[in-house]
């Protein structure tokens, strides 16, 4: 939901909407009950399988090769940093994208102060994310017009009428990131990150998903959508705590 109220504050509500990494399918299923006409793609077998049994998604198993069409909104959520070409990859993009069509991009943020020593380098993530090198991977073919940096960066691009030259980022720019990699370090993260309090914020997790295991994931999702017929925003399972 924070993710569709981030695309509504850019005044976007409705449009085909493609999710690429689609996962398990809650943020397509919302992304259709909010305006949407939300579609998916994923490449786990299990995740997309998922996602059409609980939601009745339209998730197709496969990778981005195999999406044709033309899209108003495609998303990627911690997705991008798994991608061996991102330049290949924003092309692609391009391609799937209506004129003047948006890319909402979340990804790692290499700068964040909650991300733990022993987890900065995941091995799974090919590449790592500023606010400056996203920017610069996307800017053949993107303009950034909305930045978020709650722990996890986000970037909303609009599509270029036409594409140019890549601009990478300059030497002020690589200086500071230098600098702040410098910085990161177990203190930051215990104190400024809060590290110290995941312990506490793991508990009670676990204590909101054991109150809410007796209801199906669809009932789990419905709570967050208005579905009063007069327009009042009524929640669905009023004894399941918010997430």
């Amino acid at each position: 939901m924070q993710r569709l109220n981030f695309l509504k504050n850019a005044g976007l509500r409705t449009g085909r909407l493609l999710d690429v990494g689609a996962g398990g399918g809650e943020f397509t299923y919302l992304a259709g009950k909010t305006g949407f006409a939300a579609s998916g793609v994923e490449p786990n077998k299990g995740y997309s399988e998922y996602a059409r049994k609980e939601y009745q998604c339209d998730i197709k198993t496969g990778y981005l090769d195999n999406i044709t069409g033309q899209y108003d909104v495609l998303t990627l959520f911690h997705v991008l940093e798994h991608l061996p070409s991102p330049q290949q990859a924003f092309h692609q993009f391009y391609q799937l994208l209506s004129e003047e069509g948006y890319l909402l991009i979340e990804v790692p943020w290499i700068e964040a102060r909650d991300a733990s020593p022993h987890n900065i380098y995941f091995k799974a993530h090919l590449y790592y994310y500023s606010i400056d090198t996203l920017m610069a991977a996307a800017s053949q073919y993107f303009d950034a017009i909305m930045i978020d940096t709650g722990s996890n960066l986000k970037i909303l691009f609009r599509a270029k009428q036409v594409p140019v030259n890549i601009r990478l980022p300059d030497t002020t720019s690589v200086a500071k990131i230098r600098t702040r990699l410098h910085q990161k370090g177990w203190l930051e993260y215990l104190f400024q990150g809060q590290g110290l309090l995941k312990p506490i914020k793991k508990l009670v997790e676990r204590m909101r998903e054991r109150k809410a295991s007796a209801y199906k994931p669809k009932e789990i999702l419905d709570q967050f959508l208005p579905i009063s017929p007069a327009g009042r925003t009524v929640s669905v399972l009023k004894s399941v705590p918010r997430y």
